[in-house]
């Protein structure tokens, strides 16, 4: 029912057309993604995107002149926002979506409407009219009908009949911050939320609205000055629905903190298993939504042997002016608190939107550790990883925030060396790309040569351009994305390289070795020559619950069997069944049987078996 504007233009994309949809569309407003098109109709509006949000300003509209009634042509119709670029509808009826919005109206709402959400764009006469959205509406008290169209309703529509919707007024106030869910499930039902209530606010199926939402669209945010009234056609006597446009002098005002667009059943982010010296690795990649301080990630429970220890992770805090308190974000390790606005936090008054990885470099003692996040407003956590070995060691650790040259073409940008004994070595990468210049949803205007890319390579390993372990602009724009390499090296001296087209950004690098230089080789207790002989240590911790770590090393490589049995000496599960290079490798168990069921607790023995080596020892599994 909305968005009249532009709508000539619409058929220049009337044609059948695939889209190009980001699983994730998510703009915070540091700098306006190409996915958007900004709509202003009167000279009068303005809009700008100062510090980490949008900020929108309906002014005067026609100068304070008479309004009346909108025609096809648009003429009267005065309007500023964002919506979907070209205003293109480029989601579809069985699509599933998931549109989130943190959004507050600085000022009331004179004659006119202001709302977000979904819907189909269609100009005057309005037939379609299906919108999945929260919206307001004002009319000018010289409408006899004024007090009936006066209203804040989450609504969920099709068609021009009243009964053929679902609505609701939310329980609370559009001129203080709140966060909006806005669900379609594709053919099945569609769902409007506010804050973090889990039961919707409104709920509609088919059955609710005459038929489904047969029709493609778009995503609106929107202020102007029209009022929808819902009659009935004078000679026909059918449901209609007529708009009027209106003039005043004043301003509306309305500032968004950021959206987010889900398509599919995309998820924020995943866990990798620990393995090597990776003891804990979250990739959340997630917004607060702003709701409620305090708690926000966590806590996540890793384990460590006593070694050298990095804890790493890369965040975004931004700074809202006069028109909210700063993100703020900060960890909390077991019972350390490192505390908001520090050197070890992310501070929106201090970053201002810059993203940063933070390193913590320490030592702690063996056993179970806990890590969590806590979080003020809506700042964005990327990742959480702990890096640990008992004979690791960081050999490279540079901070960069540094863009790669423009017009870089398979060009290499930077290189690290480093020393390692044999084994795992880790390889943390944190940075940015932008898409392409141009982009759009249409897939004839994508051919990914120009966005931002990043490609590693170890020694002569290539990773790969577009791979998990790369950077692609056409998949981030300009968000932030962290990189963790796990490989097994030989001892020696290698090299990293980092290749770049066009303009990626670095912020760190860092570089964690399982086995630092000299680990491998066993010495006996006079400190002379290297025992030929195989060890199994100690698991730890011992007892434990859920997780332990069980240590072995190798004197040259070697096929190694190491498996679990409980005291009766039946087969529980078997942890590694493969080739190992020389020196110090670990393997964790997470205290779960070959069909993925945890284990009760009691006692159980881990054998190790690696050529005519064969060892058992005992550890301990408490509730």
């Amino acid at each position: 029912m909305k968005s009249l504007l532009i709508a000539l233009l619409l058929t220049t994309f009337a044609f059948a057309q695939t889209y190009i949809i980001p699983d994730l569309q998510r703009d915070d407003f540091k700098n306006l993604k190409t996915w958007w098109t900004v709509n202003i109709w009167g000279i009068n509006h303005t809009w700008a995107i100062p510090n980490g949000y949008f900020i929108a300003n309906l002014n005067n509209p026609l100068d304070g002149g008479q309004g009346g009634s909108l025609q096809s042509d648009g003429e009267g119709m005065e309007n500023i926002g964002f919506s979907t670029a070209y205003t293109m509808m480029v989601y579809g009826k069985d699509d599933t979506i998931d549109a989130r919005i943190r959004i507050k109206y600085l000022t009331p709402l004179l004659p006119g409407s202001r709302g977000y959400g979904l819907w189909h764009s269609e100009a005057v006469p309005i037939t379609i009219n299906q919108a999945t959205w929260f919206m307001e509406q004002k009319a000018d008290t010289s409408y006899d009908w004024a007090p009936e169209e006066n209203w804040w309703y989450g609504r969920i529509s099709r068609g021009v009949s009243e009964s053929n919707e679902v609505k609701a007024t939310p329980p609370v106030s559009n001129q203080e911050w709140h966060y909006y869910r806005i669900y379609r499930k594709g053919r099945e039902f569609y769902e409007l939320y506010v804050d973090d209530n889990p039961n919707p606010l409104v709920h509609a199926t088919p059955e609710d609205l005459g038929g489904i939402l047969n029709e493609d669209f778009g995503f609106n945010c929107w202020n102007d000055n029209l009022v929808y009234h819902h009659t009935q056609n004078a000679y026909s006597g059918n449901d209609t629905i007529e708009v009027y446009y209106n003039g005043w002098l004043g301003t509306c005002t309305f500032i968004v903190d950021f959206v987010e667009i889900l398509k599919g059943n995309y998820k924020y982010g995943h866990s990798v298993p620990p393995q090597g010296p990776v003891r804990l690795r979250e990739v959340i990649n997630e917004i607060d939504n702003g709701v409620e301080d305090g708690l926000w990630k966590g806590p996540y429970d890793f384990t460590v042997s006593g070694g050298r220890c990095l804890i790493l992770a890369t965040g975004k805090a931004e700074n809202l002016d006069q028109y909210d308190d700063d993100d703020d974000l900060k960890m909390v390790l077991d019972s350390t608190d490192f505390g908001y606005n520090t050197s070890r936090s992310w501070d929106g008054n201090t970053d201002d939107g810059q993203p940063k990885t933070i390193i913590i470099d320490t030592v702690l003692s063996a056993g179970s550790h806990q890590l969590s996040f806590y979080s003020e407003v809506t700042p964005i956590l990327y990742d959480a990883t702990v890096l640990e070995s008992p004979h690791g060691d960081v050999v490279v650790n540079q901070q960069l925030n540094e863009t790669a040259p423009a017009g870089s073409n398979n060009y290499l940008w930077k290189t690290f060396t480093f020393n390692c004994d044999s084994g795992m070595v880790a390889v943390y990468i944190s940075g940015s790309a932008d898409e392409e210049p141009g982009w759009d949803y249409m897939n004839d205007n994508i051919d990914s040569t120009d966005d931002d890319e990043l490609r590693v390579m170890i020694d002569d390993i290539d990773y790969g351009w577009g791979t998990d372990s790369a950077m692609v602009g056409n998949t981030l724009f300009g968000d932030s994305k962290t990189i963790l390499i796990m490989q097994n090296l030989p001892a020696g001296t290698h090299t990293l390289k980092l290749y770049a087209n066009e303009t990626p950004t670095v912020y760190n690098v860092v570089v964690y070795v399982e086995n630092k230089e000299g680990t491998s080789a066993i010495r006996g207790t006079d400190g002379g020559a290297e025992v030929k002989t195989f060890r199994l240590g100690n698991n730890y911790p011992n007892p434990f619950n859920p997780t332990t770590t069980i240590p072995f090393t190798l004197p040259e490589a070697e096929r190694v069997r190491l498996a679990v049995y409980d005291i009766k000496g039946r087969l529980i599960r078997v942890l590694a069944d493969r080739r190992f290079s020389r020196g110090g490798h670990t393997v964790r168990w997470d205290g779960r049987d070959a069909r993925g069921n945890e284990v009760a607790s009691g006692v159980y023995f881990y054998r190790l078996s690696a050529g005519k080596y064969r060892t058992v020892r005992k550890m301990i599994k408490l509730q």
